[in-house]
């Protein structure tokens, strides 16, 4: 699984999920294509509250790219902690 956070590199300096990869939802679409070559994996958004991975998960579908809406930080590690 690849876990993407989409806050800014400050908020993900602060603290994020491990193993997680930092691509701000700012220059997300720059990064097209390095989601195309991870996405033989399950990708799944995060970020401070959902909004932000809700838009991220919305493009990538649009583009064609499977992946899940994390939602926010919290709720997404409580999730992975199960």
């Amino acid at each position: 699984m690849t876990i993407i956070d989409v806050r800014n590199q400050d908020e993900f300096e602060i603290r994020h999920i491990e193993n997680a990869i930092n691509i701000p939802l700012q220059v997300f679409s720059d990064h097209i294509e390095d989601m195309r070559s991870i996405s033989k994996q399950p990708i799944v958004i995060y970020c401070g509250t959902g909004i932000k991975s809700g838009i991220a998960a919305n493009f990538l579908k649009a583009m064609g790219i499977d992946c899940e809406n994390g939602g926010s930080m919290e709720y997404l590690s409580s999730k992975l902690s199960k």
